[in-house]
């Protein structure tokens, strides 16, 4: 996926990074909606968990497109 695509999806479903509760090398955290998602990472962590993030996101928006059709699954 390009750069510019990937960033689209994290504008979509509000995934950002940035410093969070310090100043050294591993405060830097991914938020989602504000929230944060992961934190005590290094900047170069940053894209991957991003990433996972989106992944995570677009799960729930799928499991919840699902459920609003009223389609249900036997597993938790």
């Amino acid at each position: 996926m390009a750069p510019t695509e990937l960033q689209k999806l994290f504008t979509k479903y509000k995934i950002t990074a940035k410093k969070y509760m310090g100043d050294d090398a591993g405060s830097w955290a991914v938020f989602r909606e504000g929230q944060p998602a992961f934190t005590g990472l290094t900047r170069s962590e940053v894209n991957y968990y991003k990433k996972v993030v989106l992944e995570i996101a677009r799960k729930e928006e799928t499991k919840n497109g699902l459920k609003q059709l009223g389609y249900t699954s036997n597993r938790s």
